[in-house]
């Protein structure tokens, strides 16, 4: 679940957290960064007569304890996620969100034993920390406990963390102040990182019930005091449907997407809309933000929110970049992109499309446009700049600009530097979006001549008559980097065609035999001698598989608009489209449940991998399926 402002809590079903970004309450100190989990879980045990069950589990050295998973009866995402545990005749149902727009997670507990009284209670495990960062036992957390009223405590265990607020209606607190040790994290330690930490519990709550009660608990930075639990979660249930209407959600895979599509949404300062481009660990990114924003405002008619979106990375543009990403804690901006302005410019011209919107566009997005357009004529940083053929290149052996930007310490994975083929059919379409929205005669003569020089620069140097198919790089002069990734697939599905048909159908069916898999498309042919089919083990490892074969879910929207454009739009094709995005129906069932993971394995059975949910992923699956069903809308 998220909150609007970057905050999140997460867990796996049962509330066993594997991972130290798991955490009932992680807070965005510094919206929307600055992820600071404040409370990792709670440990819920019911008492029945002189037994004890432990509906919480944990992993410690050698052993999970306690084991409650064997008591969890059933679970369900929708409208909040919400497990059921059973013991006997007792049950106990536990449903989790957050308040919109600041960081409190609800927890609602009801109880039901019909025929005993039975003892209910839950503790809270505190740590306050980054969530990058894993916590050890600390005297600094003892005494910083108080007892606010009878069911309210506060807690302020660091000067540069906020106070943590916990209030359980209906429920006596009794005092503990007592660390639990060595809790493990079992995908940390696959992923070869430091995995156990200490957390702190400064107590318990309870309360005996015989027959039905329901508690709710509130973690907060805020003091709750005056919270109405009822109406908060009545509140952000009408949020969500909202949503769900004003997208015209037809089916319940839909559902889960407008709603995944709604935690990378995040406010950014006052005014402006950002989006996080995947959780648990990344900020906002100028590239995805951009690629996300036909899928995740478009498509749920969040109009406004595209127009805050595209301000925001306007306003922080320099020399004619807007940032590649912003930093996880401070915020600050970060320009390494060759790209991510090019991807400014095509989406701002969709959104006009889409809208119409004559004030904005002429107003603001075109003044920028023209700034990033001067920029790279005459030369940006990175080396960024339109060359002699007026094909852009840019960085050099050591930077990493495009998409495919994995580095292992000071290792470049793949050299991308020079002219890449998705960056110069983009830029194509940049220069044709430009001729058809300036209303000044001369520049738009500028922009058509220089269009139709990259057309015929493009094909010739890019086309390779040996493999029917596009190099993925041109390096130098004499250098062209063949390898068959996905990245050409940009010169077929771009609106603005820069190949002809021929070429089109070549390339499209190199990409279908060699890199489509049922969840996207892989970063590299398995044909290659450096592709890899697993993403997994330490930090070095998975960031030299990151482009070398592992799949990429949201390029599956890009190969549907090129499936339509090669294969024309009719009933079959609108048939083979939606066997094609039956695997990501499934898909809403593993990894980050509701949602799309990052990247997959290239190797079958294409485990989910990286971050559980990512935005360019929903955002392309939501699009692609639309697209596929009513064969509209060409991006």
């Amino acid at each position: 679940m998220s909150n609007g402002i970057g905050g999140y809590a997460s867990s796996t079903l049962a509330g066993y957290n594997t991972r130290r970004y798991h955490g009932m309450l992680v807070a965005a100190l510094k919206p929307p960064v600055g992820r600071t989990v404040l409370v990792s879980k709670l440990e819920e045990v019911l008492q029945r007569q002189q037994e004890y069950y432990f509906l919480s589990t944990n992993k410690y050295p050698f052993t999970l304890s306690p084991e409650g998973y064997m008591h969890a009866l059933n679970f369900s995402l929708y409208p909040f996620p919400k497990i059921v545990f059973n013991v006997g005749n007792v049950f106990v149902e536990k449903e989790v969100f957050m308040v919109y727009g600041e960081n409190t997670t609800i927890v609602r507990y009801t109880v039901v034993s019909p025929e005993e009284s039975v003892l209910f209670s839950f503790s809270p495990l505190v740590v306050c920390r980054d969530f990058h960062w894993l916590m050890r036992e600390t005297p600094s957390f003892f005494g910083n406990t108080t007892l606010v009223n009878d069911n309210m405590i506060r807690l302020k265990p660091f000067e540069e963390m906020p106070t943590v607020f916990i209030r359980a209606d209906n429920m006596d607190y009794s005092k503990a102040g007592v660390w639990y040790k060595n809790m493990e994290y079992e995908i940390e330690q696959s992923r070869g990182l430091n995995f156990q930490e200490d957390l702190y519990n400064p107590g318990k709550f309870s309360a005996w019930v015989k027959g039905t009660k329901t508690f709710h608990v509130i973690l907060s930075e805020h003091d709750v005091s005056g919270y109405d639990p009822v109406k908060l979660r009545e509140s952000e249930l009408a949020r969500q449907e909202a949503l769900l209407k004003q997208a015209g959600c037809k089916d319940d895979c839909e559902k889960h997407l407008i709603l995944a599509a709604d935690k990378f949404i995040v406010n950014k300062g006052e005014e402006n809309k950002t989006i996080i481009a995947g959780y648990y660990w990344f900020s906002d990114w100028g590239r995805d933000s951009m690629i996300s924003i036909p899928g995740l405002l478009f498509e749920t008619k969040r109009y406004d929110d595209a127009k805050r979106v595209l301000t925001a990375f306007g306003e922080t543009m320099r020399h004619g970049l807007i940032p590649n990403r912003f930093s996880d804690f401070k915020g600050k901006p970060e320009y390494n992109t060759i790209d991510a302005s090019l991807w400014f410019v095509y989406i701002g011209y969709l959104y006009y499309l889409e809208t119409g919107d004559d004030e904005f566009m002429y107003d603001k997005l075109m003044p920028w446009f023209e700034e990033i357009f001067r920029n790279y004529m005459i030369g940006t940083d990175f080396n960024i700049k339109v060359d002699e053929d007026g094909l852009v290149y840019g960085g050099d052996e050591t930077t990493q600009l495009t998409w495919m930007d994995a580095r292992v310490g000071d290792e470049v994975v793949i050299k991308r530097h020079g002219k890449p083929v998705e960056v110069n059919a983009l830029w194509y379409n940049v220069l044709r979006a430009l001729e058809e929205l300036t209303r000044d005669n001369k520049k738009k003569k500028t922009y058509k001549d220089l269009a139709e020089q990259v057309r015929v620069s493009f094909v010739k140097k890019f086309w390779n008559d040996s493999e029917q198919c596009l190099y993925d790089v041109l390096l130098s002069v004499d250098q062209k980097d063949a390898s068959v990734r996905p990245n050409q697939i940009f010169a077929v599905s771009l609106k603005h065609s820069i190949l002809d048909s021929e070429k089109e159908h070549a390339v499209f069916k190199k990409v279908y035999n060699e890199l489509f898999t049922p969840y996207g498309l892989r970063s590299l042919t398995r044909y290659n001698e450096n592709y890899i089919g697993r993403y997994e083990g330490n930090q070095y490892e998975r960031d030299r598989a990151y482009h070398q074969g592992t799949v990429w879910g949201w390029l599956i929207g890009a190969f549907i608009d090129a499936f339509l454009k090669v294969n024309g739009c009719g009933e079959e094709q609108m048939k083979e489209i939606e066997l094609i995005m039956q695997p990501y129906a499934d898909q809403l069932c593993d990894g980050g449940l509701g949602g799309v993971s990052e990247i997959f394995d290239g190797d079958e059975p294409h485990t989910p991998r990286g971050c559980i949910l990512q935005a360019w992923s929903v955002a392309e699956v939501l699009r692609a399926k639309r697209r596929g069903e009513a064969c509209t809308k060409s991006y």
